[in-house]
């Protein structure tokens, strides 16, 4: 009855959340450079087009933000807001070298992250829904990608409600 419950509550799987979370953005980035380049396909017939290199361009923006809140904003929102448990040492990183703990706000880079994957898929996706609905639809049917395509949007989907 419970024969998977240790599997997936086992730190070594990979669907653990910590795992999960790690490679998030990993993951986020794949699907969604999949997602535009298969679009991009389906829609003018060619790999690569400016919609192609906007979209990439958008993917490098998106990673930016988020390596520069998780790696530059986020720790310096800990250091600015922190203290250390014993009062002569001014800065984190002494503190921790002293083996004292360092006490300051600190914000989830988690959550940042799967807030940010969720806004960032729904935002690359809605402009292929909107293509969709006002798109010639004996164009789209042409297509042997369109099945593919569509299974990769409800996958994107998944992502979100993830």
């Amino acid at each position: 009855r419970y024969l998977l419950l240790p599997w997936l509550t086992s730190p070594r799987t990979l669907l653990t959340l910590s795992n999960f979370v790690k490679f998030a953005w990993g993951w986020t980035f794949s699907a969604v450079f999949l997602f535009m380049v298969l679009s991009n396909y389906i829609t003018t017939g060619t790999w690569v087009s400016s919609k192609t290199f906007m979209s990439s361009c958008r993917l490098a923006v998106g990673t930016a933000v988020w390596y520069i809140f998780a790696g530059i904003i986020f720790p310096y929102i800990e250091e600015a807001t922190g203290v250390c448990g014993v009062s002569e040492f001014v800065t984190k990183k002494t503190c921790y070298t002293a083996g004292h703990f360092w006490r300051g706000f600190d914000a989830s880079g988690h959550c940042f992250l799967l807030s940010w994957n969720n806004l960032f898929m729904v935002e690359e996706s809605q402009g292929f829904f909107k293509q969709r609905k006002t798109g010639d639809k004996q164009k789209q049917q042409e297509h042997c990608l369109a099945p593919y395509l569509e299974y990769l949007s409800y996958g994107l989907a998944l992502l979100m409600v993830m």
